[in-house]
């Protein structure tokens, strides 16, 4: 019994077994199942985010393409206009750069026909020479045959013709009274004479000459104007050994000339020139007073004198007012130094050829330089300047400065006062070989009128005109030949008084005069119009109170100095 039950204990106990290992295998099957659909849901949740992303990504694709094509469209379209830019500003270029060609190639071809046309004059006028040469020879070869005719002719009539010469001795006699009358007349025209072809340049009456001595104060005058020439007479050097034959004055040939020796030029007014003759002639005794003092006191009163020139210096005391502002009137300076000044003729130099060909053509209108002994005056000044001056010679324009000095002062005092001119006024350095000062003036020039014209500094600048072109000629003569030589001459007063800077001033007022002129001007048109400045219609008056009237600061002057210096560097 035993037996039996406990195999049917047994045999539920492994049905319960097997029961339990059922039921723990379906549970492991459940959760393999589930585990599965879990994984089954993980992909598919995977392979949509996986789709999403790609869709994403498509998209964000599509949108950064489509950005990067407008960007491309936004750089071609900037390339475009950036090019049309470039070509705009290269075809502005290449017109000024076409345009500055054309404007060089007019200035060269006027430069060539006026170089041309000189070449002309100067060809013509050696031909004209020539023809007056070959004229004079044949009148003199005339004249000796006439002379030797006449001769021959006296020679015959003195051998049977003595009753004749008697008569001629009664004619003689009755016209000696007649002779003894004319003699005070011909001393009087004598005195005159001598002061006219004096060497001293400082006394001109050639005007009161015309008009006469009758007129009451004036023979006062006279009397003084005699001193001054006779005393310059005193301070006369030797000069070269060669003595040439002074020229008659002739009395009638004077209506043909202005009182300063020029041929009369008929665009002159009269009417201003007879008002400036007279304001002169009324200041003489005052001028005379003051020379008086200056010499006892050896110093002058600078605003009274200046006061005086505004209305001009008179010509016959103008030489005298020079050599005290030049300080060159001293008898015992030039007593020391008149070895030295005779030495400097002997030495040869090699710009004698240069000065002779510019003598040839200083001051042609006048009638001292057109021929004879005052050409070989300024020769010898020219010279003597060289020889003391090597390291700076002679220079075109130095012509001009020693002609105007030997017009109002004697040889000596000339070249002492050219000597004081170069080193007092700094005017050498105008001359050097690199042209320093006229460099420094054109600098400060265009940079003082962009202050003062600022109109004018930018149309010089529209055609490239540069001080160069019309300044150097200024500088370097002081204005002599530019102007009318009245008004030259008062240039030169104002500058022996002020110094070198009135030379700019003077520059500067020009510009200021003729404003409304230049600005209508291109460069070809202002370089013809300041080429022939003495033949326009000038207020000089008005120009001379315009460039009185301007003041330029030392201080401001100094600064442009640097400034250059500073920009050569």
């Amino acid at each position: 019994m035993t037996s039996s039950s406990d195999l049917s204990l047994k045999g539920s106990n492994i049905d319960t077994k097997e029961e339990k290992n059922n039921q723990e295998e379906n549970l492991d099957v459940e959760q393999v199942k589930k585990t599965l659909e879990t994984k089954k849901e993980k992909l598919q949740q995977t392979k949509k985010i996986k789709k999403n992303l790609k869709q994403l990504k498509e998209r964000k694709f599509e949108q950064i393409d489509s950005e990067f094509e407008k960007l491309i469209l936004q750089l071609q379209k900037k390339q475009k206009l950036f090019k049309k830019n470039i070509a705009r500003v290269y075809q502005k270029k290449f017109t000024l750069l076409e345009q500055k060609e054309k404007t060089l190639k007019k200035h060269i071809n006027i430069l060539k026909s006026i170089e041309e046309k000189k070449k002309e004059t100067e060809g013509s006028n050696v031909e004209k020479g020539k023809e007056k040469e070959k004229e004079e020879k044949k009148e003199k070869g005339k004249r000796k045959e006439k002379r030797k005719k006449e001769e021959k002719k006296e020679k015959v009539k003195e051998k049977g013709k003595t009753k004749e010469k008697e008569i001629k001795k009664e004619k003689k006699d009755k016209n000696g009274e007649r002779r003894s009358k004319t003699k005070k007349k011909k001393s009087f025209n004598q005195q005159y004479q001598d002061i006219l072809n004096s060497k001293n340049k400082n006394v001109n009456l050639t005007e009161e000459l015309q008009i006469g001595f009758e007129i009451k104060g004036k023979k006062e005058l006279v009397d003084c104007v005699q001193k001054l020439s006779l005393e310059r007479k005193s301070q006369k050097g030797n000069g070269s050994k060669i003595q040439f034959k002074k020229k008659q004055v002739n009395f009638g040939e004077f209506g043909k000339f202005d009182r300063y020796g020029f041929l009369i030029d008929k665009n002159i007014q009269q009417k201003e020139y007879e008002e400036q003759k007279k304001k002169e002639i009324d200041t003489i005794p005052k001028w005379l007073e003051l020379i008086k003092q200056w010499d006892h006191s050896s110093q002058f009163n600078r605003k009274k004198l200046k006061k005086m020139m505004k209305i001009s210096i008179p010509d016959c005391v103008r030489g005298a007012i020079w050599e005290r502002l030049l300080q060159t009137s001293s008898q015992s300076t030039k007593k020391k130094n008149h070895k030295l000044y005779s030495s400097l003729l002997e030495k040869n130099h090699p710009d004698e050829n240069q000065i002779y060909l510019d003598i040839n053509r200083t001051f042609n209108l006048h009638q001292n330089y057109r021929e004879g002994s005052e050409q070989l005056k300024l020769f010898e000044l020219m010279k003597r300047w060289c020889n003391c001056r090597p390291d700076i010679g002679y220079v075109q324009g130095m012509s001009y400065i020693g002609a105007t000095l030997l017009l109002y002062l004697d040889e000596q005092t000339a070249f002492w006062g050219l000597i004081t001119i170069m080193k007092k006024y700094n005017l050498e350095k105008y001359y050097n070989n690199e042209f320093y000062l006229v460099r420094l003036r054109n600098y400060q020039f265009t940079e003082l009128l962009k202050n003062h014209q600022p109109k004018l500094s930018s149309h010089f600048a529209k055609f490239s005109i540069q001080p160069v072109t019309y300044s150097m000629k200024w500088y370097l003569t002081l204005y002599s030949g530019i102007f009318d030589f009245n008004f030259t001459i008062r240039i030169w007063d104002f500058f022996f008084l002020e110094g070198d800077n009135f030379l700019l001033k003077m520059a500067l007022s020009i510009m200021i005069y003729f404003e409304n002129e230049i600005l209508k001007f291109d460069f070809e048109n202002f370089y013809l119009f300041f080429n022939d400045l003495k033949n326009q219609k000038i207020d000089y008056e008005q120009l001379l109170k315009i460039c009185l009237s301007l003041k330029l600061k030392k201080k401001k002057l100094d600064q442009l100095e640097q400034e250059f210096k500073n920009g050569e560097k």
